[in-house]
């Protein structure tokens, strides 16, 4: 297990309230990792259990996205028709970006904003079906741009029909560190 701490300010103050994701780690002989088995927060330190790999012994190079956390504001939340599998590319404007949602022969979705928003993100929260309302994803991954949701399989005579998610607040942080290694417990 590894810590790295962090503290993120506003106006001068320390808050809590937002959390890093999206993470890039490379140690400085090269090696690097991107998918973590588990990660959290312990006060105001970051917490990583990771594949083997990167050298805990080293100098890391860290790239996170920092995204506001838990909460979502309403002005946030927004909702898209899903598309059909006759025409499966919906491209429309939202809170000022170009909004592409893909649906593919497997029935993923695929969700994105451009790139260039350094200072957005995308959070999928839900399906809503015809007749049984909100419906969660039965699997999602992507990163600050995009997601992908993999919807569940529903009745023939019910569909989903729409798609419901947040472009947040966010902001991308490079820092080095030298990770602090925990060792679990011995016993004696």
């Amino acid at each position: 297990m590894l810590v790295f701490p962090f503290n993120v300010l506003s106006n001068g103050r320390s808050v809590t309230n937002w959390v890093p994701n999206h993470v890039i780690v490379e140690d400085d002989s090269g090696n690097t990792m991107s998918s973590f088995w588990r990660t959290g927060i312990i006060g105001s330190s970051w917490i990583v259990e990771g594949k083997e790999g990167l050298n805990p012994w080293r100098n890391w190079r860290i790239s996170a996205t920092f995204e506001r956390a838990p909460e979502v504001g309403s002005d946030e939340i927004h909702q898209l028709p899903i598309p059909s599998t006759s025409s499966p590319v919906l491209t429309t404007n939202i809170a000022g970006m170009r909004i592409r949602l893909r649906r593919d022969r497997f029935d993923y979705l695929r969700l994105a904003i451009p790139t260039n928003h350094v200072d957005r993100a995308l959070k999928f929260l839900t399906f809503r079906s015809k007749n049984r309302g909100e419906v969660q994803s039965l699997s999602i991954r992507g990163g600050q741009h995009h997601f992908i949701a993999h919807p569940p399989h529903l009745k023939p005579n019910d569909r989903l029909e729409v798609i419901e998610f947040a472009i947040t607040p966010a902001f991308r942080k490079t820092f080095l560190a030298k990770p602090t290694i925990i060792s679990p417990p011995t016993e004696e």
